[in-house]
C-alpha cells in the first residue's frame, strides 16, 4: 500500500499534463466535432520549440514561453484556414484523417529540425520537495496539478451550450 501512494503522488504532474492534453482535445472536439490526432504532435513541436529557444538561442524564459504560445496559436490558426475549413462539408472521416496528416507532417518536421534528439529541459516551476507524512512530491507537481484544476472552467464556460459543428457530438452540451 504505501509503494502504491509513492507512486501515485509521483504520478501527480505526469497525470496533469496529459489531462490537459486530452482537455485540448475535447474542446476541440466540443467546438467542431472533430476528433483530432495532432493535439499529441504540437506539444511535442512546441516543447522541442520552447528547448530549442531556451538552450541554443539564450532567451529569457518569458521570451521564449510567450514566442511559443504565438507560434501555436499562428499554427491553429493555419492548420484551421487551410486544412480544416476546406474539408467543412466532408465526412468525419476526411476530416479525422486531415488531422492524422498534420499529425505526420509536424512529426516529421521536428524530426528534420531536431533530428536524434530527446533533451530535457530544466523546470521553470519551483522543484523543491515537499514532505506529506514521510512522502515526498516536488512542489512542480503541485502547481501542475492546480494549473491542471484551474484550466477547465473559462474554456467550459465558453463552450456552455454551444456545438458548432454540423453533426453535434452525441454528448449533450453542458
Amino acid at each position: 500500500m504505501q509503494q502504491a501512494l509513492e507512486f501515485a503522488l509521483l504520478g501527480l504532474g505526469g497525470g496533469a499534463l496529459y489531462a490537459l492534453i486530452a482537455l485540448g482535445t475535447v474542446l476541440v472536439y466540443r467546438g467542431s466535432g472533430v476528433i483530432t490526432f495532432a493535439q499529441g504532435a504540437v506539444a511535442m513541436a512546441a516543447s522541442y520549440l520552447y528547448w530549442d529557444l531556451r538552450t541554443n538561442d539564450g532567451a529569457s524564459f518569458v521570451l521564449a514561453f510567450s514566442a511559443v504560445i504565438a507560434a501555436s496559436a499562428v499554427f491553429g490558426l493555419t492548420v484551421q484556414y487551410l486544412v480544416m475549413r476546406p474539408l467543412r462539408r466532408q465526412s468525419q472521416l476526411t476530416k479525422i484523417l486531415a488531422t492524422v496528416g498534420v499529425m505526420t507532417v509536424l512529426t516529421s518536421a521536428v524530426s528534420l529540425a531536431w533530428p536524434q534528439q530527446s533533451e530535457a529541459v530544466n523546470s521553470f516551476l519551483p522543484t523543491r520537495p515537499l514532505n506529506f507524512d514521510g512522502y515526498s512530491i516536488g512542489e512542480d507537481r503541485l502547481i501542475i496539478l492546480g494549473i491542471r484544476h484551474r484550466s477547465p472552467a473559462p474554456a467550459l464556460l465558453a463552450l456552455r451550450g454551444e456545438c458548432s459543428c454540423r453533426h453535434p457530438p452525441k454528448l449533450p452540451c453542458v
